[in-house]
């Protein structure tokens, strides 16, 4: 009774090389944060496809449908959430409240992020330099059996559970495995190590330049963002086939005084994004 306990948590706890990483390839890898605006607005991640994007919450989920989604405004016009630079925001402001909402109509229905970009101030050139480099890893990996283990252990649950017949795996199978004779014939592949990498990297650059006279004030930013997959590749291929994301945002504001009573604001928003994976 012992030993068919320890053999099925055995079991359990661990399965053959080849299974873990089937699904290893069919679970998607993806680093992510959890934050929250306010005590009503949270952020949860969200898998669409190739591009993973960000689902935000103001009043709650009130059922499993779309629709749920707040009105996102950069200085006053609708964007995509997920396609703002965090240095580009001056400031932003949720509102919830039906009066607050009001004048957005139907569109403020879920709640709105009312979101200021940077603008630029009267006084010298400034530029604002800023770099950041991560090194990421998995929390947890799972642990598999070799291969001869893991026959040793289906025969042994085969016996112990009264099956007739045959047991799955031959001696000559575990034993050939276990001394390597043919690597082809009877493989023992560490798959997690073959195909993941213990680490991967991460690396944003951004570039503020502000300043301005009396008459005109300006702001712009460029911003660059790479993430590598956490998948091994071969070198020697003339291709990568790893996840990987590059992104390029780039904001520009301009402020121009026409006359003392008159002010002409221009300012202008884009982002290159170019996923593998």
């Amino acid at each position: 009774s012992k030993l068919k306990n320890r053999i099925a948590m055995m079991l359990r706890k661990k399965s053959s090389r080849w299974a873990g990483a089937r699904a290893l390839l069919l679970l998607p890898l993806t680093a992510v944060a959890l934050g929250a605006f306010a005590e009503t607005a949270y952020v949860f991640p969200e898998d669409k496809g190739k591009k993973e994007t960000s689902t935000i919450y103001i009043r709650g989920s009130k059922s499993f449908s779309d629709g749920q989604q707040p009105l996102i405004l950069v200085d006053g016009v609708e964007r995509d959430f997920n396609s703002i630079d965090p240095k580009e925001i001056e400031s932003f402001s949720i509102l919830k409240d039906a009066s607050a909402t009001a004048v957005y109509g139907v569109r403020g229905a879920n709640g709105v992020i009312a979101i200021t970009t940077k603008k630029g101030s009267i006084g010298e050139l400034k530029v604002d330099v800023s770099a950041e480099y991560a090194v990421k890893a998995p929390t947890i990996m799972p642990e598999f059996v070799r291969a001869e283990e893991y026959m040793e252990l289906m025969n042994m649950a085969h016996v112990l559970g009264g099956n007739a017949g045959p047991e799955p795996y031959p001696d000559y199978r575990i034993t050939n495995t276990r001394n390597r004779t043919d690597p082809d014939l009877y493989p023992d592949v560490d798959w997690m190590d073959a195909l993941v990498k213990s680490t991967t990297k991460h690396a944003h650059v951004n570039v503020n330049i502000s300043g301005g006279s009396p008459k005109i004030r300006y702001f712009v930013s460029t911003s660059y963002h790479t993430e590598d997959g956490i998948y091994t590749t071969d070198n020697s291929r003339p291709w990568n086939s790893n996840i990987r994301l590059n992104r390029v945002n780039f904001r520009g504001n301009f402020d121009i005084d026409l006359t003392k009573t008159t002010v002409f604001n221009f300012n202008v928003g884009s982002q290159l994004t170019t996923v593998n994976g």
